[in-house]
């Protein structure tokens, strides 16, 4: 049990990056590789 409280942390701050990118989308609920592709393709072009 005690390690998966220490893993909560972890997490918080590994996701607190994703969730900003997420944020930065207009319609991002999960599958922002999807997206982040589309999103490369655009900045390329």
């Amino acid at each position: 049990m005690r390690s998966q409280k220490q893993r909560e942390p972890i997490a918080s701050e590994e996701l607190s990056p994703l969730v900003r990118f997420l944020k930065k989308l207009p319609k991002a609920p999960f599958p922002s590789t999807v997206n982040g592709k589309v999103f490369d393709s655009k900045n390329m072009n």
